[in-house]
């Protein structure tokens, strides 16, 4: 199946992850922002299990 360039309007494939003409990226935008997220929530995640864990060792000192 063909679908158009969102930067060229060149006719590509479904498949291709690029634009063969222009070579514009074909990932959809709301997986990058998942993604980015992903990579927000991942690194909130483990910063607070780092100071718990350092909060909990240290009643030990």
């Amino acid at each position: 199946m063909l679908i158009s360039c969102k930067e060229c309007n060149a006719q590509i494939s479904t498949k291709a992850k690029t634009c063969p003409s222009c070579g514009a990226d074909r990932t959809p935008i709301e997986w990058k922002v998942f993604v980015a997220g992903m990579d927000i929530f991942l690194g909130l995640f483990f910063g607070v299990l780092f100071l718990m864990a350092l909060f909990y060792f240290m009643r030990f000192l």
